[in-house]
């Protein structure tokens, strides 16, 4: 006789799938389920969230993902451009019809970016914040793993051009 998935004959099953999107740690879904005499363990929790939770109620993050192919062929626009006006100003040959030609050609590029981002409703963060999100995510890891990320982060902040390999 085949086991059944304690959490998928919760009563509670949906609220606690709601807590996992919104990004919960299991240690608090645990404590949620302890709370409401659900029976369950760690180990039934991260089993659940890893194979039986509706992988269609998670797409909608996938849905919305940005067409990389097009961001990335954008982004290497603005280097071409970049590199173009760099290597005019260097060598000195500063041809203004040529100049203004990739100026609008880099307007064009962000305008089209700025578009981009609208309509996928992506939301721009800041290093701060995307830390902040990596230590939310990160309460079931071991303490000391948290420390070696916030280490780095502050090194990084220090001086923000270095490399992730050189800290």
């Amino acid at each position: 006789m085949p086991r059944t998935c304690k959490v998928c004959g919760s009563p509670m099953r949906e609220q606690l799938e709601a807590m996992r999107r919104e990004g919960k740690s299991l240690k608090n879904i645990l404590l949620f389920s302890i709370q409401n005499n659900l029976g369950l363990t760690y180990k039934m929790l991260q089993y659940h969230f890893l194979f039986h939770m509706d992988k269609d109620k998670v797409k909608n993050n996938i849905e919305s993902l940005i067409p990389t192919e097009l961001v990335t062929h954008l982004i290497k626009n603005l280097q071409i451009c970049d590199d173009k006006i760099s290597k005019m100003l260097t060598e000195d040959k500063v041809d203004h019809k040529t100049l203004l030609k990739y100026l609008v050609e880099i307007r064009q590029t962000i305008s089209t970016l700025k578009e981009l981002l609208s309509e996928y409703h992506v939301k721009l963060t800041t290093p701060n914040e995307i830390f902040h999100l990596l230590l939310s995510l990160m309460h079931d890891f071991p303490v000391e793993y948290i420390k070696k990320i916030q280490e780095r982060y502050l090194k990084w902040k220090e001086n923000p051009d270095l490399s992730p390999i050189e800290y």
